[in-house]
This record gives structure tokens, sequence and C-alpha cells, in this order.
């Protein structure tokens, strides 16, 4: 009987103690027995994954706390995927052809609808500068409508910050404050504990 309730204890405290995980596998298109690197959505390294002869890679990302995590993808100083993860996630990655295809997460579908998007207007605005200004404000208005439409993704806190690749912020008037605050309000009551929301 003790022995039976020292066991028990200490499942237990082995279930307390085990990190929330998710779970990624994929395949990289003409690109095979290398490493690839993962970042996380403040530049820092998390770890790097080995791909296999056949493209093929899997990784398992533990969270400290129980908030999504930004996680980047790159090879070299290319991004091959951009995702959105969080507790629970068991996410396939496919990248082919210079794009990428997920399943398995929410938070990462709706974080490729938004990479496409400003991929494809930073693109307009460099093939046609004469329209960047109303490129500018067709983004803007995408991003604000996504963060209307959207208050409780950490993808929103990503839109709020964002800025195209000149540095130019995607919101920048005084009056983009009401986004600012909308959008902290609404994940403050999802995720206090994330470092979009302390």
């Amino acid at each position: 009987m003790k022995k039976a309730a020292i066991l028990a204890a200490a499942l237990i405290i082995a279930s307390c103690s085990s990190a929330p995980t998710a779970k990624i596998s994929g395949t990289i298109d003409n690109l095979k027995d290398t490493c690839i690197i993962v970042i996380n959505g403040h530049s820092q390294i998390l770890d790097t994954v080995k791909v296999d002869s056949d493209g093929a890679f899997s990784y398992k990302l533990e969270f400290t706390e129980e908030v999504p995590e930004f996680c980047h993808f790159m090879s070299g100083n290319s991004c091959l995927a951009s995702l959105v993860l969080v507790p629970g996630d068991k996410v396939s990655v496919k990248v082919a052809g210079g794009d990428y295809t997920v399943e398995g997460s929410e938070e990462s579908s709706i974080m490729k609808e938004i990479y496409d998007e400003s991929i494809r207007t930073e693109k307009e605005m460099i093939a046609n500068p004469e329209n960047a200004g109303k490129l500018y404000v067709q983004y803007n208005r995408f991003a604000r409508m996504h963060i209307i439409n959207n208050p409780k993704s950490i993808s929103s806190a990503y839109l709020a910050l964002q800025r195209f690749s000149t540095g130019l912020p995607v919101f920048a008037e005084a009056s983009d404050a009401i986004i600012f605050k909308q959008c902290y309000d609404s994940l403050k009551i999802v995720y206090p504990h994330s470092g979009y929301t302390k």
C-alpha cells in the first residue's frame, strides 16, 4: 500500500511538471541532409532541426507557459515557414516552390493569410512605387479589419506591431492608439501571461 501511494504521488508530480508541447512535422523541397534554424517572435534562436535525406523534419516545441509562440523556420536568411503554435498543436508543414502550406494549427493558418497578403502588398509596392500610398492604405485597412474580426487571435498582436521591410509601421497615426488598446484589452483576457499583454 505504501509503495502504491509513493508511485501514485510520483506519477502526479511527473504529470504536473511535464511542459506542454506542440509537435511539428513536415517536408522541404530541395533541402536535404542539412539543418534549419527555429527562431521565435523576438528573433531568438530556439533550436536547430535536422532535415533528412528525404527532406523531412520533425520538431517538438516545449512551452514555458500556456501562451502561443511564434516560430519561424529559417534556412540561412530565408524564412521557410512562419507558424503560431499553441500547446497541443499537431502541425503538418509542406515547403515547396518558395511557399508553404500548413495544417493542424488554426493560428498558423491565420498567420499564413497575413503573411501572403503582406508579401503580395510589398511586391506590388516595389513594382508600382507610384501606387505605394494606396497600397499602404489598403493593407492598413486589411490589418484593421483582421484585428476587429479576430480579437482573441495572437496574430492581431503581430499585425498591430508589424512593419514593412522598409521599417514603416502598419499603424503609424496617433489615431491608431485605439487599435493598440483594443488589441491589448482583448488578448489580456485570453492570454494574461503573454509577453504581448504583460
